[in-house]
Order: structure tokens, then C-alpha cells, then sequence
């Protein structure tokens, strides 16, 4: 194949070409904002950028699961402090009919089994979809009221509560725990545990309703095991709490710092692109005008 140029020719086209395309790669980060488009404009950058990459995405996700995740034990702690409310009030229920000499008990005894019904009804307490309250069975109520029953309550259900939540760190934490855990504890033949918050409050109605001074105080002493109960399940939402707190500060900062050095990865930096590109111009220029001035007589003018 015969070239019709000669090699003067082709060394200014080439470079030429090499010009138009510093011109078009610049004008590319300009347009696009982005230093790296794609892996032929900086191969050394790509494994950082797409590492950065990856890490922002998996920070966003992580970020989404905390925001869940803060309703859901916002919403199990304002909960679990309606509970201590109730059994509160329930203890001084108990006080002021532990008298030989208290006369309305059976009036009271209808309080008693509200505060019961209310219990019950906080085991349905729902965030994101979600019984919070539930553990793995989170689309389950466990537990409904049937006062003819002991305690007042029926399972409807038994769960346990295997969820756990991934900080930034890759460290792991329980969310919370289960109705039963908080509100139903059972010793190992499956009665009722002295601290059972469920039986404390059913054993109080009960005992206003048939009017027995005697159970009513023993009602009284279950009812204070019930709020010492209750007392370290609030601890447990308060730690809980703080840990969803510090994971989100924890990851918000690390978002942060990952779009940072993204950005000083693969962002365009204008100055220097326009320095660039104006650059780029005065080459191509210089060569158009190198190239116009060159001569373009050859010796078979002279031999003519």
C-alpha cells in the first residue's frame, strides 16, 4: 500500500490527533465534572475509585438500616416506658387496697384489668412495618388477652430474636427483645417467674375482683419484682439507643470522609482543565501555523 504523504505529514497529523484528543478528554471532565469517566482516562485512579465506590454505597445502605433501626428502638423504648408506667400505677393500686380496711376493691379491680388490657396491647407496638416486640416472628402479635386463662394472656405465638445490626465497623448488636422476654419470663417448667410482669398485674385484678386482702399483698410483692423487671429492660433500650446513635454519627462521618476523597479521585478540577485545555489550544495552534508556513515546493519545481 502506498502512503500519498510523506512522513513530515504524518508526524503533524499524529500529533495533531494527540492535541484533539487532550482537547476532548478535557472538555469531557468539564461537561461530565468527573476526572475519570471511564478507566483509559486515569488506569492508576480506577482501583481507588471504584474501591471509594464501593464503600460509599455500602455506607448508604448501612445508613438506611440505622435510620430503620433508630425508629424501631424509639419506638420498643417509648413502649417499654408505657409498661413501667402501668405497672406503677398498678403498685399503687395494690397499696391502697392492701388495708384490712380498704372497701372498694372490686371497684378498683376494674382498673386493674385495663392496665392488664394495656399491657397486652403493647405487645403489638409496631415501627417499619414490624412487630418490635416479636423477634424473628415480626409480622406476629405473640401474645392476646384471655383473661379465663392463667395470666390473663395467651401465646399465640413463640419467637425468638436473632436480628442483629451491622455498624460501620462491621460490629454487631442486638436490637431488642422479645415479649416474652420483657413481659412473660418462665422458669424452666414453663410457670410463671416471681418477676413475670404479665401474672403480677392479672394476679392484682384477680385478687381485687374476689376481695382477698391476702392475695392483694401477695399481688403487691410480684408487682415490685415486676418493675425491677421492667427497670432493666428500660437500661437495656437506653444502651441500645446509644449504640444506634453513636453507629449513626459513626457512619455519617465515614460517608463523608468516602465522598471526600471520591471526590479528589475522580472530580474535575476546573483550574487546572482550563489551564489545560487553553494549553491544548496554543499546541493546535502552533501547529496549524507551523504547518501553513511550511514549503511546499519540491525539486521538480526547480528542475522545470
Amino acid at each position: 500500500m502506498i502512503n500519498g504523504l510523506d512522513a513530515q505529514s504524518n508526524y503533524f497529523l499524529s500529533n495533531l490527533k494527540r492535541i484533539q484528543e487532550r482537547q476532548d478528554k478535557v472538555q469531557r471532565e468539564l461537561g461530565s465534572g468527573l476526572r475519570v469517566n471511564r478507566a483509559s482516562d486515569a488506569p492508576e485512579r480506577v482501583v481507588d475509585v471504584l474501591k471509594l465506590r464501593s464503600e460509599i454505597e455500602r455506607s448508604t445502605a448501612i445508613g438506611v438500616n440505622l435510620d430503620r433501626a433508630t425508629a424501631e428502638v424509639d419506638s420498643a423504648e417509648a413502649a417499654v416506658r408505657v409498661m413501667v408506667k402501668i405497672v406503677e400505677r398498678a403498685r399503687v393500686l395494690a397499696a391502697q387496697t392492701a388495708t384490712d380496711t380498704a372497701q372498694n376493691r372490686r371497684i378498683v379491680a376494674i382498673e386493674a384489668r385495663q392496665l392488664h388490657e394495656q399491657l397486652v396491647s403493647l405487645t403489638g407496638t409496631i415501627s417499619e412495618g414490624r412487630y418490635v416486640f416479636s423477634g424473628d416472628k415480626d409480622q406476629t402479635q405473640l401474645y392476646a388477652s384471655a383473661w379465663s386463662q392463667p395470666g390473663g394472656i395467651v401465646r399465640v405465638d413463640q419467637a425468638n430474636n436473632t436480628r442483629v445490626l451491622e455498624d460501620g465497623n462491621g460490629s454487631r448488636f442486638s436490637l431488642g427483645r422479645t415479649a416474652h422476654q420483657i413481659l412473660d419470663t418462665r422458669n424452666l417448667d414453663d410457670s410463671f417467674a416471681s418477676d413475670n410482669v404479665f401474672n403480677a398485674v392479672y394476679s392484682l385484678a384477680v385478687a381485687l375482683e374476689t376481695d382477698t386482702v391476702d392475695d392483694v399483698r401477695s399481688a403487691a410483692a410480684l408487682l415490685e419484682n415486676a418493675v425491677n423487671r421492667l427497670g432493666e429492660e428500660t437500661t437495656f433500650y437506653g444502651h441500645v439507643q446509644n449504640r444506634v446513635r453513636d453507629a449513626v454519627t459513626l457512619n455519617q462521618n465515614s460517608l463523608i470522609a468516602r465522598k471526600k476523597e471520591l471526590g479528589q479521585a475522580q472530580d474535575t478540577n476546573v483550574a487546572e482543565a482550563l489551564v489545560e485545555l487553553n494549553l491544548a489550544t496554543v499546541h493546535q495552534n502552533a501547529a496549524l501555523g507551523a504547518q501553513a508556513r511550511r514549503p511546499t515546493s519540491s525539486l521538480f519545481d526547480f528542475l522545470a
